[in-house]
């Protein structure tokens, strides 16, 4: 088995690869976090109009 020392290079290759690699996760957190707010938008729109069914629901038991 042979060891050797970690060279400047070596780190250096190591340091951008680590560098692309946070990038990549950035941008899929960027991607993950726009497909939640459209999630949670639709979500509330949902919810407005099941209030908006039941309200309209009570006002007609009333008549």
């Amino acid at each position: 088995m042979v060891i050797r020392d970690t060279s400047f290079d070596d780190l250096k290759g190591e340091i951008e690869h680590l560098k692309e690699e946070i990038k990549f996760l950035k941008q899929n957190h960027i991607i993950y976090d726009h497909r939640l707010t459209h999630i949670d938008s639709a979500n509330r729109k949902g919810k407005n109009k099941v209030d908006e069914s039941i309200a309209i629901e009570n006002i007609l038991a009333t008549l």
